[in-house]
């Protein structure tokens, strides 16, 4: 299966490659230009740069795992899309549109605009609605 793509606002800011430990967001470099080196637009644990730190990757997988529910709940869902529930891209791409919060997988898109973040790499607080397919 292919990678995720994830959009904020109809920009796309990156993907997600690779499975398992391997998993990892790598962020676009024209997602970098318009929302600044180490911008925390998607998350304090997802800041964008053109080359992640690998001792942050744990901090990136986690927050992208943590979309999706646990326990029993991810178990069952699993089975449902004939998925392992340790594949976090292949759990997303099933049931991404259902996650809680702003960010949405799947392979229908749907847009939300709810605002432009500003690019001056200020570190206010912004709502963030990312799309990922």
């Amino acid at each position: 299966m292919s990678d995720l793509e994830v959009e904020l606002y109809g920009t796309r800011i990156g993907s997600l490659t690779g499975r398992g430990p391997a998993l990892d967001f790598a962020a676009d470099p024209e997602a970098v230009d318009e929302f600044g080196l180490d911008s925390l637009v998607l998350s304090v644990a997802v800041p964008l740069a053109v080359v992640p730190a690998r001792a942050r990757r744990a901090r990136r997988q986690n927050y992208f795992r943590e979309l999706l529910p646990e326990g029993q709940m991810l178990v069952r869902l699993a089975q449902d899309a004939g998925v392992p529930q340790h594949d976090v891209v292949a759990m997303l791409r099933a049931y991404g549109r259902d996650v809680a919060g702003d960010c949405r997988s799947g392979t229908r898109r749907r847009r939300v605009n709810r605002g432009r973040p500003r690019s001056n790499g200020s570190r206010r607080r912004v709502s963030v609605s990312c799309w990922l397919r």
